[in-house]
């Protein structure tokens, strides 16, 4: 555990040693990641992305274990009344509505990119609640644009397929290219071992799916 901080924090010391991401960039998606809660005094469930004004999209397994009402935050601190208003379990994506605002949310809408114009080898980006913590930056690469047969529970679902995103926590979180448009939604992360584990990235086509149906 040691090692693998202290290789973390290096990298983070010397970041635009080794990508091309822009700290505009970086800081202009902060904001976009927010923390799901179903009760103030417990963990948050996951992550969620607002993706336009009045608009959470999450993972829907994040919302197993969701209880009548749910929240989101960015700190755990100040919480925000939302409901959901659609879901796609042949997806995974679940989409949530901000009812009451007493915070300072994002209100234009994230652009998009297909992941046909995706690169293996590019470096990706998230901001995520990984392990119940305040959303971080965490930094990856594309190792793969079609990965299919890898979850076992959607098998058939091509996969964007991530290095240094995914941990447990980070589903529901958007995730972007170097120019900060968005790809695509964390799923889940596939491993063994926490450590040896990839990302699995839920494409932006099957997020439109699902948006075209309500936003129809």
């Amino acid at each position: 555990n040691f090692i693998n901080i202290a290789i973390f924090c290096i990298n983070c010391q010397n970041k635009n040693n080794f990508h091309h991401i822009s700290d505009f960039v970086i800081n202009e998606k902060k904001n976009r990641t927010v923390l799901i809660y179903r009760d103030q005094n417990l963990p948050p469930l996951g992550s969620g992305c607002i993706i336009k004004d009045g608009y959470v999209l999450t993972a829907q397994h994040v919302l197993t274990d969701a209880w009548d009402k749910l929240w989101i935050s960015y700190d755990g601190n100040t919480l925000t009344s939302v409901n959901i208003v659609k879901s796609e379990a042949k997806f995974d994506l679940a989409l949530l509505k901000i009812i009451e605002s007493n915070q300072e949310f994002p209100k234009d809408n994230l652009s998009f990119i297909d992941r046909e114009k995706l690169n293996v080898g590019d470096y990706a980006f998230a901001w995520t609640g990984a392990y119940g913590a305040p959303p971080g930056f965490y930094l990856g690469m594309i190792s793969h644009k079609n990965r299919l047969n890898f979850d076992p529970m959607f098998p058939k679902i091509p996969f964007i397929q991530v290095n240094g995103i995914a941990y447990p926590g980070a589903s529901g979180s958007c995730v972007f290219d170097e120019k900060g448009n968005w790809i695509g939604i964390v799923r889940a992360a596939i491993g063994i071992r926490e450590a040896s584990q990839v990302g699995l990235v839920i494409p932006i086509g099957f997020v439109n799916i699902l948006l075209l149906q309500y936003f129809k």
